[in-house]
C-alpha cells in the first residue's frame, strides 16, 4: 500500500490566484540559456540541497547518505500527463527506459535545477547503448506558471532529450499522492513571485514501470549511474 501523506499542513495544489506571469515570449535562445546556466551554478555554489523542501511520506526507513539500493516501492503507479510539446502521456510511453524522475518547478530557485544537473550527470556516466534507454522526468508541481512551453525551454536546457510533464491541478494531485510526494504554497506570498515548498525526493523507475531507488540528492552519481544500469540488464 502506498505510504499514508502526512496531515498538519495546509496543502494547496495549484496556484494561490490567477493572473501569473506565464513566460516572456520574446525571450531569445540565447539569453534562456544564460540564465538557466545562472540558476545552475548558483545552485550548486550553495550546496545543491537548500531549506523549504517538505519530507517526503515515500522515504519510509531510506536514510539520506547511505548507498542507493535497489528495492520494488510499492508506490507509483500508471498515470497520464502532459508534456512539453503539449502532448498527452502516459507512464507506460516511457516503457523500456530507466527513468529518474522527481517533482518540482520551473521558477524554483535550488533544488530542482541542482537535480536536473545531478540526472544529467547520471546519463554521462552510462554507455551510450544504456544512456539512450535513459532519461530524467520533472512533474511540475507549479501549474499556473509552468505552460508547456516553458517546461520544455527548461528541461531541455539540461538535456534535449528529458521530459517535462504539467497537467490540472487534479492530475498533479492523484500523481503526487500515488508517489508519497507532497507540495504547497506558502501563505502570504505575491502571486507572481511565490515558491513552491514540495518533497526533494527522486524515484528511479524502471523500464516496467516500478519504483526501485530513492534519491535525496546527496548520492555518488556513479552509485546511481549503477542502479540504471542494473535495472537496464534486468530487462535484457
Amino acid at each position: 500500500m502506498p505510504p499514508p501523506v502526512r496531515s498538519g499542513h495546509r496543502i494547496q495544489y495549484g496556484p494561490p490566484g490567477a493572473g501569473t506571469t506565464l513566460i516572456e515570449t520574446r525571450m531569445s535562445a540565447l539569453s534562456r540559456n544564460l540564465a538557466m546556466g545562472a540558476i545552475v551554478i548558483a545552485a550548486l555554489a550553495a550546496g545543491l540541497i537548500l531549506g523549504g523542501m517538505l519530507r517526503d511520506d515515500a522515504a519510509g526507513s531510506f536514510e539520506s547518505g547511505g548507498e542507493p539500493r535497489l528495492e520494488r516501492y510499492e508506490i507509483g503507479g500508471e498515470f497520464e500527463l502532459t508534456n512539453q510539446r503539449g502532448e498527452r502521456l502516459r507512464l507506460s510511453d516511457l516503457a523500456g527506459r530507466a527513468l529518474v524522475m522527481f517533482f518540482g518547478y520551473t521558477f524554483c530557485p535550488d533544488v530542482c535545477p541542482a537535480t536536473l544537473a545531478r540526472v544529467r550527470e547520471v546519463k554521462a556516466a552510462l554507455a551510450p547503448e544504456d544512456a539512450a534507454r535513459f532519461t530524467g522526468v520533472l512533474v511540475s508541481v507549479d501549474p499556473a506558471r509552468d505552460t508547456p512551453q516553458r517546461l520544455g525551454q527548461y528541461v531541455e536546457f539540461f538535456d534535449p532529450g528529458f521530459v517535462g510533464l504539467t497537467g490540472s491541478e487534479g492530475e498533479l494531485e492523484d500523481v503526487a499522492r500515488r508517489y508519497g510526494a507532497r507540495f504547497m504554497i506558502p501563505e502570504g506570498q505575491s502571486e507572481e513571485g511565490y515558491l513552491v515548498n514540495h518533497s526533494s525526493i527522486a524515484y528511479l523507475i524502471d523500464p516496467a514501470g516500478y519504483v526501485r531507488a530513492l534519491y535525496y540528492g546527496d548520492e555518488p552519481i556513479e552509485a546511481i549511474a549503477a542502479n540504471v544500469r542494473e535495472v537496464l540488464e534486468e530487462l535484457g
